[in-house]
């Protein structure tokens, strides 16, 4: 503690603190037979052990992207938000990226699922946290409007074989993406198109 008092007294006397010692004697002590017989003192629910206990939610159920990760493990380290989109016209297998706007925080959240099947009409997917904490299969109409675009792991996976600097390069130019969140071809002030 004494190494402490040279730091802080020339502070406090630049402050205008003149540093005192007091003793303070503590009078709200009660003796224990000043407690009143009558007193309830609270009692503190427990439980029942008959009453099954809450389990916890499974890690991978509480975030879309670490359940993706139990499916496919390389997929990329990244939030639902920087998924990249590199395909219009996904196939089974593919990843499915949807952004909703959230109404209580003003803001717009993001969301990623697999397609499990693809209809004249629709895909089925697989997802969790759409509902918090489960896994969930919906089905989903191929005009959703929430629906940003989609991943396509094989063309993810020939980006992933690139050296350190080639994918820095390919984030800062596209974010690994070849189209916009409206769906356009990415297009350069050259015209050049896609990723890179």
């Amino acid at each position: 503690m004494n190494y402490v008092l040279p730091f802080f007294l020339p502070l406090a006397i630049f402050a205008g603190i003149t540093p005192s010692v007091q003793t303070y004697t503590r009078t709200d002590i009660i003796e224990t037979q000043d407690i009143p017989s009558n007193l309830v003192i609270p009692q503190i629910a427990v439980p029942s052990p008959t009453e099954p206990l809450q389990e916890a939610i499974p890690d991978h159920l509480s975030s879309c992207v670490r359940h993706l990760k139990t499916l496919i493990p390389d997929l990329p380290n990244l939030d639902a938000i920087d998924f990249p989109i590199n395909t219009l016209e996904p196939k089974v297998g593919d990843i499915i990226k949807f952004q909703y706007y959230n109404e209580t925080t003003k803001r717009y959240t993001y969301h990623v699922a697999i397609i499990k099947e693809i209809t004249e009409d629709a895909y089925e997917i697989n997802e969790a946290n759409y509902e918090a904490g489960k896994e969930t299969n919906r089905t989903i109409q191929k005009t959703d409007e929430h629906i940003l675009g989609f991943l396509n792991m094989d063309r993810q996976r020939l980006i992933d074989a690139l050296t350190p600097i080639q994918k820095e390069t390919l984030w800062n130019e596209s974010g690994w993406s070849m189209y916009d969140t409206k769906g356009s071809v990415l297009t350069g002030t050259s015209e050049e198109r896609g990723v890179a």
